[in-house]
């Protein structure tokens, strides 16, 4: 558990065809096959440092076409773990997964979105799913299924980039309490 900035976006047509090259290409430059072990040392500075730029234009671009789905969220609780268990369908492709110095990047080609929609509208059918995960996990799965189908009717393929950036540690409900009474200095100053 980590606290976090998620960024979820969508890219349709011939950019997210691009982005979804770019990311195969990173991807056969990591130095390990270990399914369990990934670390940003894995990659190639050079692959690294193209991540992070790669990440800072998205975030920069986010609101211009063809990102058609863009959305980020500060999370102090939801696990590593379940962003492989999401972009990871029984059936069908996994994401691709990459890392840099300050980020943890997968892609999802949406040619295959289906697969990955059905896996999400399940979890969300059932309640006693939705009833026995935390409440980051299940805005994480609505979120990621909003991303699957926001102009699905017009867009035949896109890539659905998810993006985690560590900034700290797990945040104890204490520590939440404790800052509900207290103005932050950057909050000063305000009229």
């Amino acid at each position: 558990m980590a606290s976090q900035r998620i960024t979820i976006a969508k890219i349709a047509g011939a950019a997210g065809l691009a982005v979804t090259s770019q990311f195969r290409e990173w991807s056969g430059l990591r130095v390990s096959d270990d399914p369990d072990e990934w670390e940003s040392a894995q990659w190639p500075i050079s692959a690294r440092e193209e991540i992070d730029s790669f990440v800072s234009n998205l975030r920069t671009h986010g609101h211009e076409l063809p990102v058609v789905f863009f959305q980020e969220h500060v999370d102090f609780w939801l696990m590593g773990g379940d962003y492989q268990r999401w972009l990871a369908p029984e059936y069908g492709p996994r994401a691709i997964e990459v890392h840099s110095d300050r980020f943890q990047v997968w892609c999802y080609p949406l040619h295959y979105g289906e697969v990955l929609a059905e896996r999400l509208k399940a979890a969300t059918r059932f309640k006693r799913i939705l009833e026995r995960i935390a409440p980051e996990e299940r805005w994480f799965i609505l979120s990621l299924l909003e991303s699957v189908q926001a102009w699905e009717s017009l867009v035949e393929v896109a890539a659905l980039v998810v993006v985690r950036e560590v900034h700290g540690g797990l945040v104890m409900d204490s520590e939440l309490e404790s800052s509900l009474q207290v103005v932050p200095d950057w909050v000063g100053g305000m009229s």
